[in-house]
C-alpha cells in the first residue's frame, strides 16, 4: 500500500463528480475543457474533458484545484482511485456513450497543428530529363494553424549561369503525427547568362509534395509543373528537400 500511494502521488489525478477517477499527466486546462494525456501512455493520444464534469485535479506537486461547487466536501480517496484504475486503463471503445474525452485521431484539432510542419532548409530541383542540371538552393515553408502558408526558395547552378527566386502561396494538410502533404504556387523569377548575355525570365511552378517528419527533422518529395515565358508546353520534373522543422 506505501508503494502504491508513492506511485499515485507522483501523477495528476482527476477526480469527476460521479466519483471516478482518471490517473493522467494534465496538459492544459482551457475555460471549458481540460487536455490531458494517461499516465500509463504517456505518448499516446491527447484527452479532453468538460470542467463540468470534474470535481477536482490532485497534481503530483501535491496541490489540488477544486472546480464543483461541493469540492470542499470531499477528500481524494485512493481506495476509491485503485478500484477504478482497471476502468480506466479500457479503451474508449467500451464507453462509446461517454463523450466526454476523444482519442487523438478523432480530435485532431488538438494535436496536428499545420503550424508544427514548418520548415527551412536545403532543396534540389531537377526536370526529369535532366537530372543533373537542377537548381541548388534554400527553401522555406511556414503554415498558419488554418494550413495556409508561404513558401520562399532561392537557388542556383552555377554550371548553367542561372540564378532562380520562386515566392508564393502554399496550403498544407497534416496526415499524421509524422506525415503531412502541401502543395506551393509560386511565381518564378530566373536570371541567366548565356554567351554574355543577361535576361530574366518569368514562369509559374506547382509543386504537391509529402513531407515526412522526424522529430525536428524534415524530408519532403514532390513533383514539379513549369511554364516558362517562350515555352509551348508545361514542364515536369521533381523537387527534394531536407529541412528543419523549428516547431515541434
Amino acid at each position: 500500500m506505501l508503494l502504491s500511494v508513492t506511485t499515485m502521488s507522483a501523477q495528476d489525478v482527476i477526480v469527476k463528480k460521479d466519483g471516478s477517477t482518471i490517473l493522467s499527466k494534465v496538459i492544459e486546462i482551457g475555460t471549458s475543457e481540460v487536455k490531458y494525456k494517461k499516465y500509463s501512455n504517456p505518448n499516446g493520444p491527447i484527452y479532453t474533458i468538460r470542467i463540468s464534469d470534474i470535481l477536482s485535479i490532485n497534481y503530483e506537486t501535491g496541490e489540488k484545484e477544486a472546480f464543483g461547487n461541493d469540492a470542499s466536501k470531499r477528500e481524494f480517496n485512493y481506495i476509491e482511485f485503485m478500484n477504478s484504475q482497471e476502468n480506466n486503463m479500457l479503451d474508449n471503445s467500451s464507453s462509446s456513450d461517454d463523450h466526454t474525452y476523444k482519442p487523438l485521431s478523432q480530435n485532431r484539432k488538438y494535436s496536428l497543428d499545420p503550424n508544427d510542419y514548418s520548415f527551412y532548409g536545403l532543396s534540389y530541383t531537377a526536370d526529369f530529363d535532366a537530372v543533373e542540371d537542377g537548381v541548388y538552393g534554400f527553401e522555406g515553408n511556414g503554415f498558419s494553424s488554418n494550413g495556409f502558408g508561404l513558401s520562399l526558395n532561392l537557388g542556383w547552378n552555377f554550371k548553367s549561369s542561372i540564378a532562380q527566386s520562386r515566392l508564393g502561396p502554399s496550403y498544407c494538410v497534416p496526415i499524421s503525427e509524422k506525415a503531412f502533404a502541401f502543395v506551393p504556387l509560386q511565381a518564378v523569377l530566373n536570371y541567366v547568362r548565356v554567351d554574355k548575355k543577361e535576361k530574366f525570365i518569368f514562369g509559374a511552378q506547382l509543386t504537391p509534395k509529402i513531407g515526412l517528419k522526424f522529430g525536428r527533422f524534415v524530408f519532403t518529395f514532390g513533383v514539379a509543373f513549369a511554364w516558362t515565358d517562350g515555352s509551348d508546353k508545361i514542364g515536369t520534373g521533381f523537387n527534394v528537400n531536407l529541412a528543419y522543422a523549428p516547431n515541434n
